[in-house]
């Protein structure tokens, strides 16, 4: 008898077995389809609120240096970005700084603006890149995209010597696109 006890348990674990593998055996998989939109962000500089030249004769020249300029790529492409730089015409301005009607001016023909190395919270995107300069543009390749990127400059003026004496001011305009 206990022979057939113990063939009954043995027959009814390997049943209990089979029927656990067959159960795991056919269970059913399905898939959902996950879909994301990655929107792009834009491109947008940000400059300081003043830039201060030292003081300059007629014929002579004034100097300065810019605090960062700081350029944000949220596009998330890799174009790149191109900084242009222009120098409005100075004039004369009373002691707040609002322009005198019919005061001096002078155009800033004698501008030069000379970047420093770009600096960026991403270092592997701009580790080997150095702005180019030419006229009033900047170009930068932004391999990476999604990143920021910062510089100095040192401006000058070549004052006219045509320059009535006063204090004048102008607009240094910085767009990227």
């Amino acid at each position: 008898m206990r022979t057939t006890h113990r063939f009954a348990l043995s027959l009814a674990g390997a049943s209990l077995l089979v029927f656990a593998a067959a159960g795991s055996a056919v269970a059913a998989e399905d898939g959902t389809t996950t879909t994301v939109t990655v929107n792009a962000g834009a491109l947008s500089v940000t400059v300081p609120g003043q830039l201060s030249l030292s003081a300059a004769a007629p014929g002579g020249s004034a100097s300065g240096t810019l605090a960062p300029v700081t350029v944000t790529d949220a596009t998330s492409d890799a174009i790149g970005w191109t900084a242009t730089v222009s120098l409005s015409r100075f004039a004369v301005v009373d002691a707040q700084g609002a322009p005198i009607a019919g005061g001096a001016t002078f155009a800033a023909e004698g501008f030069s603006y000379s970047p420093t190395d770009i600096q960026s919270a991403d270092t592997e995107a701009y580790s080997a890149v150095t702005p180019t300069f030419s006229g009033t543009s900047m170009t930068v390749t932004d391999p990476a995209g999604n990143n920021q990127a910062s510089w100095g400059a040192s401006v000058s003026l070549t004052v006219p010597k045509t320059a009535k004496a006063g204090t004048y001011q102008a607009t240094l305009t910085h767009s990227v696109s």
